[in-house]
């Protein structure tokens, strides 16, 4: 449902999501650029 539909967390982590950020660019060798990615970043994330 997070992916599909783009759903976003009531309250945001900020340190949650800087960490997230690497991890997302270890996974995939690349920053997230798009709606997909994004939303793939918060399932990771959250």
């Amino acid at each position: 449902m997070f992916i599909a539909y783009g759903l976003r967390p009531e309250i945001r982590d900020i340190k949650k999501e800087q960490a997230g950020l690497s991890r997302f660019g270890r996974i995939f060798g690349k920053m997230p650029d798009s709606v997909f990615d994004w939303n793939v970043f918060r399932k990771l994330v959250y």
